[in-house]
């Protein structure tokens, strides 16, 4: 019965992979489709949880009409929402979508509840992936482990049971053996330790490789802009807000984490159109204490300061005002790699293990 339980457990975790990375791919398709979708007028309508004029969660939505119907969607793009984990993230979507804003959505056109407010593939569709393949791999291995782990605890088990009936046998003589020269019948705890470290590698290897797919996930778009953005065209560009060192040194350490807006922000054109965004560099972190308050709030970029932007092309609200690969850039992908290999490497060698043992 445990087994039985055991093997369903793993099951229902490679399925929800097999989910994760089923949606994600259809979301993929979805994004090229997107640029030859038809297009509505919408508007932004902003939920805030507010408490003496500190907003401390916000959420919004879309609603745009396609013949005579009203539909919702919350999507910026695939892989990207109006309401962010991030709070940083979330505060400078306040910014760039207030409530009542007009918006252009392109939607599907057999089914207009699937929207989007900026057409095309962008990095952060790819995380989806890594998300579910975080799920997927140590799962599908366990599931190859099942079979062999299995007769390991049949091995154990009968390992158990000799020695019971052998002590059984010793009391019914009128005593225990004192000593007893070693045999090949003599039961033995082997089988039960080689499972035992089998299974606690394997949980390690699978916790490991877990945590090196969420890492190379959340890391890899923004080096890849790093990468990219080396070649972008640049504007000009003023700076707007920077709150300074002192305010960013108190929002680090406030006890409780409203979402603020960004403490600095630029504005540029392209095209005619007006964007906003916060971004100096593609790191994949972030420094925190002194240096993260001054990286954060830099106090040679004051408001009103005339700065060249660098944006992608194909996506004019990723800019940065200094672009190229930047060394933190490199620091969460290189994390997940090494737990990536380093999970990889110990479930391949719990597997040769324990099927060379059955």
């Amino acid at each position: 019965m445990p087994k039985l339980l055991f093997a369903i457990l793993v099951a229902l975790v490679v399925l929800r992979g097999l989910y994760l990375l089923a949606a994600s791919v259809r979301n993929l398709r979805f994004s090229v489709a997107s640029l030859q979708w038809p297009t509505a007028e919408g508007r932004i309508e902003r939920i805030e949880d507010k408490r003496s004029d500190v907003v401390y969660s916000t959420r919004a939505i879309v609603r745009f009409p396609v013949n005579g119907v009203e539909y919702t969607t919350d999507l910026i793009s695939f892989g990207k929402s109006l309401h962010p984990f991030d709070r940083t993230e979330a505060g400078l979507q306040r910014v760039r979508y207030p409530d009542g804003v007009p918006v252009k959505v392109s939607y599907r056109p057999n089914d207009p509840s699937t929207a989007v407010l900026r057409p095309g593939m962008h990095a952060e569709a790819f995380r989806s992936i890594g998300v579910a393949l975080s799920i997927l791999l140590p799962g599908f291995v366990w599931l190859c482990l099942l079979p062999a782990m299995s007769r390991g605890m049949e091995r154990a088990a009968d390992s158990g049971r000799v020695f019971k009936d052998m002590a059984g046998r010793a009391e019914l003589q009128g005593g225990y053996v004192r000593e007893r020269s070693p045999s090949p019948a003599m039961p033995s705890f082997r089988n039960v330790e080689f499972l035992f470290s089998s299974v606690g590698m394997a949980v390690l290897g699978s916790a490991l490789t877990s945590l090196g797919m969420l890492a190379l996930a959340s890391g890899l778009p923004g080096l890849y802009w790093a990468y990219v953005s080396r070649n972008w065209s640049t504007v000009d560009g003023q700076v707007e807000v920077n709150v300074g060192y002192a305010a960013m040194m108190d929002r680090q350490y406030k006890q409780e984490l409203p979402v603020y807006p960004p403490g600095f922000l630029y504005r540029y054109k392209v095209a005619g159109i007006e964007h906003v965004n916060s971004t100096r560099r593609f790191r994949t972190v972030h420094r925190a204490g002194n240096d993260g308050a001054e990286e954060a709030a830099p106090s040679n970029l004051p408001v009103g300061t005339a700065v060249r932007v660098a944006y992608c092309p194909d996506d004019p609200d990723v800019s940065a005002l200094e672009p190229g690969v930047d060394g933190m850039g490199f620091v969460l992908p290189a994390i997940g790699s090494i737990l990536l290999i380093a999970g990889c490497s110990i479930l391949i060698r719990v597997g040769v293990r324990l099927w060379t043992s059955a």
